[in-house]
């Protein structure tokens, strides 16, 4: 039995998603379960129509809760005159889908600016709602008000006799750069002021609510994909943590479902604006090409040229050159990103390349690069043999643009995963920015720079270095592997 009142949109979604797997050759049904497909899909029958039906009826019962919920949210921020705007959950299913069961949801999230973050914390936490992991303490409010994105709170809401925990996610930025490990720190609380003065309201049943304008959400709704898509290939082929690969396919649909609805409210120019002011054009590119692949539509968008260097630009033109069916199939994806990336690797063994002279003393590392190519980027990640400081290692990047030249140092705060600490580290430990230490032009084919030991936060002695060298515009072309161990 089909599931009563489906939209229309459903259907198109269905077809297009048949269209892509019978085109790639990917098996339809097991691409459907792989990708925990089955409320937006019609016409499923068998075991998968019952699957499907049980899902629905559960997430029905959790839009109930969740609405309980984003009315008291609403109603304690109002009291407090707080700006708020809720993102995705239950106002994308509002907004995109019939019934509103079909989008899976379990959570809320709602965005409020960091100025009022210690107060809505505090009230939440006076109103019933607890951090989802707590000592009890009261230094856990300090802390969650120093993170981008706070820890997770859950009240247990009561509707009509019946208790359920839902969780809460308060966000001071829209979306989580810093687990993007972005190659500069960038300040956006002055963008999520921006968002709150555009907010529109929406209507969930009987109840109205603020979420972000149409404009200013679906370009959320894109960083939030390629973030998904793209973060653990990121911290894979970064940082070596094992690779687990995420759920994207239901965020493309909400994208590609909103474009089809919203194209002509849309102002593309303030996302094209947005998306090159904040480096993250790449992303914008990578989805569009994802939706003419899967759903044959498209977003306005002019060709830009992304010199960025940044982990998030290089990965998401990385995928640009893969086939999609390789990464939204699931199967095999991971052999299938090791090939790729073995055959643009070379791996050159433990010396240093002729052009690179190190130099350690008791204070200092020098570095020395001669017979200079243009356009190049070297990367030097000094790992420390005696760790007992907590710091890890530190990473320069070393970028050679014509004659002029940048080097930055990463925050200390970056993290290596080692077979022996998997699964110890958690994301939230991998914010990491950079700041330019040196910067200028040279005049001879030849480069040097020293770093001094209290930069590195470890002693220059104990330091193993490791070198990565390839082309500033794609780290992915022409790369080569150092490892200098002394």
């Amino acid at each position: 039995m089909e599931a009563p009142n489906m939209h229309t949109s459903l259907y198109w979604v269905t077809n297009c998603l048949k269209t892509f797997c019978e085109r790639t050759q990917i098996d339809y049904p097991s691409f459907i379960e792989d990708n925990v497909l089955l409320t937006y899909i019609v016409g499923l029958s068998g075991r998968q129509n019952l699957l499907q039906i049980a899902a629905m009826a559960k997430q029905r019962v959790t839009n109930t809760f969740m609405l309980a919920c984003m009315v008291e949210l609403r109603d304690l921020l109002t009291s407090m005159d707080i700006r708020y705007a809720f993102l995705k959950g239950l106002t994308l299913s509002s907004m995109l889908y019939a019934p509103y069961e079909a989008r899976m949801s379990n959570d809320i999230d709602i965005l409020i600016h960091q100025a009022d973050i210690e107060r809505v914390i505090s009230a939440l936490l006076e109103n019933g709602f607890a951090f989802e992991h707590s000592d009890g303490n009261q230094s856990d409010v300090a802390i969650a008000c120093g993170r981008q994105h706070i820890a997770p709170l859950y009240k247990e809401i009561q509707v009509d006799g019946r208790r359920k925990c839902i969780t809460v996610e308060v966000h001071i930025l829209p979306y989580d750069c810093e687990y993007m490990l972005y190659g500069h720190s960038m300040n956006l609380i002055d963008y999520t002021d921006y968002l709150l003065h555009r907010r529109e309201t929406i209507q969930i049943g009987n109840e109205f609510f603020y979420t972000l304008g149409k404009t200013d959400l679906l370009y959320v709704l894109t960083l939030h994909m390629t973030k998904h898509l793209c973060l653990d290939s990121i911290l894979y082929l970064y940082v070596n943590k094992p690779f687990q690969q995420t759920y994207i396919v239901n965020l493309l649909i909400d994208i590609a479902l909103y474009v089809k609805k919203y194209e002509d409210e849309i102002c593309w120019k303030d996302i094209i604006d947005t998306a090159i002011n904040q480096h993250n054009y790449s992303q914008l590119d990578l989805t569009n090409h994802i939706l003419q692949s899967v759903f044959n539509i498209a977003m306005p968008l002019p060709s830009v040229t992304i010199s960025e260097k940044e982990p998030i630009n290089t990965v998401c033109q990385l995928y640009r050159e893969l086939p999609v069916s390789s990464y939204l199939s699931r199967r095999n994806f991971k052999s299938f990103l090791d090939t790729e990336i073995t055959g643009r690797i070379r791996i050159s063994g433990d010396h240093l390349p002729e052009n690179i002279v190190i130099q350690k003393s008791d204070n200092a590392i020098r570095f020395c690069i001669k017979n200079i190519d243009a356009d190049i980027q070297y990367s030097f990640t000094v790992l420390n043999a005696k760790p007992e400081s907590g710091v890890l290692s530190r990473e320069l990047i070393v970028n050679i643009i014509g004659s002029s030249y940048s080097v930055a140092l990463d925050n200390g705060y970056r993290k290596i995963w080692e077979p022996a600490t998997y699964g110890t580290v958690s994301e939230q430990d991998l914010s990491c920015s950079y700041t330019v230490i040196r910067q200028g032009t040279y005049e001879q084919n030849c480069f040097e720079f020293t770093v001094n030991a209290p930069e590195l936060l470890m002693s220059s002695q104990n330091a193993f270095i490791y070198i990565t060298r390839g082309a500033c515009y794609n780290p992915f072309i022409n790369k080569a592997f150092y490892r200098l161990i002394h």
